[in-house]
């Protein structure tokens, strides 16, 4: 027997050789079952080995043997009876050689024994045994939710694929991809389970993705009313009425913009109108356009295409009496010349193409007009020209323009702000003698700003302005010089200029009051920053030196233009306003030559406002025209009132103004007042005495009670 081991061994058949100890059950040598044994594992057959080393007590080189050998299932064994504490190891191994052997299925259990879950969901995806591997995965989800959500996801879209949407839609959502199941049933064109699932585990937002593709499907079939009803669901206006738009549905897109976007009403109107315009369809576009309370943008329609009735008419319609008359003038501006001139005097609105063309800076057409129809207004439109050309810095220009107004005053005192004393001084000496001294005045306060106060005096001495030299050395504490001053020329002022020296003198730390001086605004040359006074707009103060009232209005008027020229239009209205303002008790009636002046500063203050600072617009407006009335000025004040809506005090003060026409065309906007004008024109005929007029009216007994007479 041992020789047959031998041969079997040197003939390298180590099994035959095992397979003879097996069947000849004897004691064998150790050395020869070692031989055998090795043998064995030499040959690579190690289960084989395995067992032999079993046979022979030795587990642990049965053990690695039958690993070497894969015979997994006797190593298992080996090890629940020596090793247990490796079984679930050899448990993973196993599976894992199953795998490698793309024996998916089989790996399945031996993973599970071995407590390996992803592995052995893995090889039941691999195995495609679906149902075990949601089992599974649900087992994983107990322990470890995150690692499980993939799983799902596959095992979802193999239902998915497999068009088993229930299924997927549950594996799905197990995985947290509730999107992914959505847009399963929206493509599958399942909208009533999508939509179910969205509003279940959807935000509004995603919501309102979906609903948006839906609509887009209903759109493409023309089913605008089912398309807009989900658009309106998910609160998607302006989708729907994009919608609309899109296919032309300009009613439906109206409706929608009304009921949802009141804020984009008139911007949709004025869409509309100007296609409609570009259309040739005017009045449908002039609908749109007054719908959107624009209505001025249908007037501009209208005179583009030369249909200038069918403007004013609008005009007149929408924006009144006034808004006429500036469609009438451009109409006017349009046929240029006398054939303008005839139109405006056809219409009654001469003065008003006036007011407007010097509002346009058409100065010239404003002139034209003037002379040719309303010559008396020639003067207001030449002051009102030089203003502008002042303003220009146009300044030889301007001096021109205040001779033809008759204003020289102005003309000097712009001059004087421009430190052009030559100039000044040449226009006071050959227009108005009497503003001689306003030039020598202006100059001293420039000598006072550079501290040259012997010049200063010596000018306001020439001016006949003593007390302003006194002013100036009291100003600034130089009261040896104003004593002097006073005892030589104000012999009468010199007790109080020495009381207020020895009152000076003897407090320290605080000054006494000091009159007024005139030298406390003058300015360095070329320079706007100062009231156009120009030195300080105070007009108390400026009568207080001696000036007059005609003095202060002029004085206010240039602070005024100063702050206009900083761009201080605030600044500069209320200074307008100011004047002919009551400071204390009531206001002595102006002359006509300050009434004059007051109502060119007033309308510049309106022309501000209208430009600068139309929140206060209507505000400036009614004071003005308050102010036009305590001058007497009732027909422009109306015209002011009616401009601001004020029906009431328009009618009052055409009525002052005996402006029969102008109250009527008011009463034609205001009904109420009717009644008003015909009783004031009623007793305007009997005080007049004109019986045919009365008759007209009806007021048979007064007619014929004059006629009797």
């Amino acid at each position: 027997v041992l020789e047959a081991i031998d041969l079997y061994l040197r003939g390298g058949r180590p099994a035959k050789a095992m397979n003879v100890v097996n069947t000849f059950k004897r004691n064998y040598k150790t050395e020869v079952l070692e031989r055998i044994a090795n043998a064995l594992t030499m040959s690579g057959m190690h289960d084989k080995a395995g067992g032999f080393f079993e046979r022979l007590g030795q587990s642990e080189r049965a053990l690695d043997a039958y690993l070497k050998g894969h015979a997994y299932r006797a190593a298992v064994e080996l090890a629940r009876r020596e090793f247990p504490a490796q079984v679930v190891r050899l448990e993973e191994a196993w599976g894992d050689w199953l795998v490698q052997s793309k024996n998916m299925e089989a790996a399945i259990s031996h993973y599970i024994e071995a407590n390996c879950s992803k592995k052995a969901i893995e090889a039941a995806l691999g195995a495609r045994q679906w149902t075990k591997a949601g089992q599974l995965v649900d087992t994983l989800q107990a322990s470890d939710d995150e690692a499980a959500r993939p799983y799902y996801k596959r095992i979802a879209r193999h239902f998915h694929q497999a068009q088993q949407f229930d299924r997927a839609e549950d594996f799905y959502v197990q995985a947290g991809c509730e999107k992914e199941a959505i847009q399963m049933y929206t493509d599958a064109g399942l909208w009533d389970a999508a939509h179910k699932l969205a509003t279940q585990s959807m935000s509004s937002s995603e919501v309102t993705t979906l609903y948006h593709r839906q609509a887009q499907t209903l759109e493409a079939k023309g089913k605008f009313k089912e398309a807009e009803g989900l658009l309106l669901t998910v609160k998607s206006v302006d989708k729907a009425i994009a919608m609309y738009k899109k296919a032309g549905k300009y009613d439906h897109m109206i409706r929608l913009v009304a009921a949802y976007r009141k804020d984009l009403l008139v911007d949709t109107h004025l869409h509309l109108a100007g296609q409609l315009e570009m259309q040739g369809k005017l009045k449908q576009a002039e609908e749109h356009y007054v719908q959107a309370k624009d209505w001025p943008a249908a007037v501009n329609m209208y005179t583009a295409n030369d249909m200038w009735d069918e403007a004013i008419r609008v005009a007149k319609y929408h924006g009144g009496v006034v808004a006429s008359r500036k469609v009438a003038y451009q109409w006017a501006k349009v046929l240029g010349g006398e054939a303008g001139a005839k139109l405006l005097t056809k219409l009654g609105l001469i003065e008003q193409a006036i007011d407007y063309a010097i509002e346009d800076g058409s100065f010239q057409e404003a002139l034209q007009l003037a002379k040719t129809s309303l010559p008396t207004r020639v003067p207001e439109v030449h002051l009102k020209y030089a203003l502008y050309l002042e303003d220009e810095e146009r300044f030889a220009e301007a001096e021109t323009e205040f001779i033809k107004a008759e204003k020289p005053k102005e003309a000097i005192e712009m001059y004087n702000h421009q430190q052009d004393w030559t100039n000044a001084m040449r226009v006071a000496e050959r227009y108005d003698p009497s503003s001689v001294p306003d030039v020598l005045v202006a100059q001293a306060k420039l000598a006072v700003e550079q501290k040259q106060f012997s010049n200063a005096e010596a000018l306001y001495l020439n001016s006949k302005k003593p007390e302003f030299a006194l002013h100036m050395y009291q100003e600034n504490g130089l009261w040896q010089d104003a004593l002097r001053f006073a005892k030589m020329h104000l012999p009468h002022r010199l007790q109080e200029v020495n009381r207020a020296y020895q009152q000076s003198s003897s407090t320290i730390t605080r000054s006494a009051p000091q009159p007024a001086s005139p030298s406390a605004g003058a300015t360095s040359p070329g320079s706007r920053t100062s009231p156009r006074q120009r030195g300080g707009y105070e007009p108390s103060r400026s009568v207080a030196l001696g000036g007059g009232l005609l003095d202060a209005v002029r004085a206010a008027m240039h602070s005024a233009k100063t702050f206009e020229d900083n761009g201080e239009f605030a600044k500069a209205i209320a200074c307008y306003l100011h004047i002919g303002a009551a400071e204390e008790g009531e206001v002595p009636k102006p002359s006509a030559e300050e009434a004059d002046l007051m109502v060119v500063a007033w309308d510049r203050a309106v022309r501000l406002a209208s430009q600068h600072s139309q929140h206060e617009y209507s505000d400036v407006v009614e004071s003005v025209a308050e102010r036009l009335v305590t001058v007497d000025r009732f027909k422009a004040a109306g015209d002011l009132y009616e401009e601001v809506d004020r029906h009431q005090e328009a009618v009052e003060c055409y009525i002052k103004a005996k402006k029969w026409d102008k109250a009527r065309q008011v009463a034609d906007i205001a009904p109420a007042y009717k009644d008003m004008v015909n009783k004031a024109y009623r007793s305007h005929m009997r005080n007049e005495r004109n019986p045919t007029e009365l008759l007209k009216m009806g007021d048979f007994d007064a007619a014929l009670a004059l006629f009797a007479d």
